[in-house]
């Protein structure tokens, strides 16, 4: 995680989420629900890596 001033950010975290996040959007758009699934899964583990909690 990032850091500024000692202290973690949550700022590339949340983006790699909303990037993974667009991608699921986009699959299912495209009808391939197994994909966005799979998307949204890993962006919920990206957030839960960066709060420390488990998916």
């Amino acid at each position: 995680m990032a850091k500024r001033g000692g202290e973690p950010t949550l700022h590339r975290p949340l983006w790699m989420a909303a990037c993974w996040e667009a991608a699921a959007l986009e699959a299912a758009a495209l009808g391939n629900r197994a994909a966005a699934e799979q998307h949204l899964h890993r962006s919920r583990e990206i957030i839960a890596d960066a709060c420390g909690m488990s998916a």
